[in-house]
């Protein structure tokens, strides 16, 4: 997924761009009272572009991976668009470039807890 993303943002004329990409998985277990009503399970994947450009900032929502590239180009030109109509354009500090992964790591493993120790929390 970086070398995608690094791809994404190749060729890109801007003062400042930047992509991120995220996937979510979520279990609902629902109770009513000690009555269990729902399990279910949701995936999701999405992400966004930012860009600054010429004055202007911009950004877009994308939900398809493959699309994170024209949606970075689209963020540059409205952001450069947006940057044409400002009477005071926008102007970035300089800062060094940022670059990892940076998963959240959960305290405790929800998946290892019984379903007794869950239901004790209800």
């Amino acid at each position: 997924m970086k070398d995608h993303l690094r791809n994404a943002l190749a060729g890109l004329d801007a003062d400042y761009v930047d992509i991120r990409h995220e996937e979510n998985r979520k279990t609902r277990i629902l109770f009513r009272g000690k009555k269990l009503e729902t399990v279910a399970e949701n995936a999701t994947s999405g992400g966004h572009g930012r860009a600054y450009a010429e004055g202007g900032k911009a950004v877009a929502s994308v939900s398809n991976p493959d699309l994170l590239a024209s949606t970075a180009r689209a963020a540059t030109v409205a952001a450069r668009l947006a940057g044409s109509r400002r009477a005071k354009p926008l102007q970035l500090a300089p800062h060094p470039t940022t670059s990892g992964a940076f998963p959240v790591r959960a305290r405790r493993d929800v998946r290892q807890l019984s379903l007794a120790e869950k239901l004790e929390l209800v």
